[in-house]
């Protein structure tokens, strides 16, 4: 009987041994349990935290995607206006191209009317048809003639020599705009070229200017009005300090360079004036020097 009671009560404390592993497994699984969901609750947190991100970040792609639909169509647009552009330069410098032939014919058409009417009138210079043409002639034959005698009694007198009258080497003056040069008659003009240049601008009240040039345009005395020193301001200097320059456009060359009795020409002054030119030759023991130059305003005549 005690035997029995022995073996119970070893079972009954085996059970209940085993009865407190339950509870303590039983424990720890509801712990497990507990942390699972604890767990995935963390995992579906984060998978609608990972789908609110996608999201966002397909919206965000759909708007990139609309910005660079918005870009390229922006820049689809520039290239439209810079090929307009283009177009319209390319139109611009087509229409200048023409405009410039044009101009260069109608130069040349003036040009060629301009030499028909030297023509004309040269033909028409043995009558006397009283213009004011006609008497600028005489009057820049007579300053010629009077500039001739001056050189030539310099020479006989040995004041200059030959050589200095006849210098092309022109020597540019520093810091002038426009350029001025010198030569080795300079100072020679300068002292008496005046005396006959003034006389002849006051006597004749139609001229603007009457003076002498060399062969290349080179005027080594201005009158008066012109032969400012220069101030360094263009502009100024332009109009008002004209003396030792080289006037070499076409009109300046032919006055010096011709040896026609004289030559009339119409052209447009480097101020900006229409104006009509007269030259006449001037020689020096029989050697062409340049010639003597006077000028008056087209419109008034």
């Amino acid at each position: 009987m005690r035997e029995l009671a022995n073996k119970t009560a070893a079972a009954t404390s085996d059970i209940a041994k085993m009865l407190s592993e339950i509870r303590g497994e039983t424990g720890s699984a509801v712990n497990t349990m507990e942390q699972l969901v604890i767990n995935v609750d963390d995992v579906v947190e984060k998978t609608e935290l990972i789908g609110s991100t996608l999201q966002t970040i397909n919206q965000q792609a759909s708007s990139s995607e609309d910005q660079a639909r918005e870009i390229q169509n922006i820049i689809q647009e520039h290239v439209t206006a810079t090929s307009e552009i283009s177009n319209s330069i390319e139109n611009v410098r087509t229409e200048l191209e023409k405009t410039e032939k044009e101009a260069v014919t109608a130069s040349e058409q003036a040009m060629k009317l301009a030499a028909i009417s030297e023509t004309i009138y040269n033909d028409l210079s043995i009558f006397n048809l009283g213009t004011i043409h006609d008497k600028l002639k005489s009057v820049t034959k007579k300053m010629a003639i009077e500039v001739q005698q001056l050189f030539e009694n310099a020479l006989e007198n040995n004041l200059i020599p030959e050589n200095y009258i006849f210098d092309k080497e022109y020597q540019p003056i520093s810091a002038t705009n426009p350029q001025k040069y010198k030569t080795k008659f300079d100072d020679f003009c300068d002292a008496n070229l005046p005396s006959i240049q003034e006389r002849y601008l006051t006597e004749n009240p139609e001229l603007v200017y009457s003076i002498c040039t060399d062969p290349n345009g080179y005027v080594p005395t201005h009158n008066n009005i012109f032969a400012k020193p220069p101030t360094g301001d263009y502009n100024t200097d332009l109009l008002h300090s004209r003396s030792k320059r080289l006037f070499n456009d076409p009109t300046g060359i032919r006055c010096g360079s011709h040896t026609q009795d004289f030559l009339l020409q119409t052209y447009k002054r480097d101020t900006g004036e229409i104006f009509h030119d007269l030259s006449v030759p001037i020689y020096v023991n029989g050697q062409h020097w340049g010639g003597v130059r006077v000028g008056y305003k087209a419109e008034r005549h």
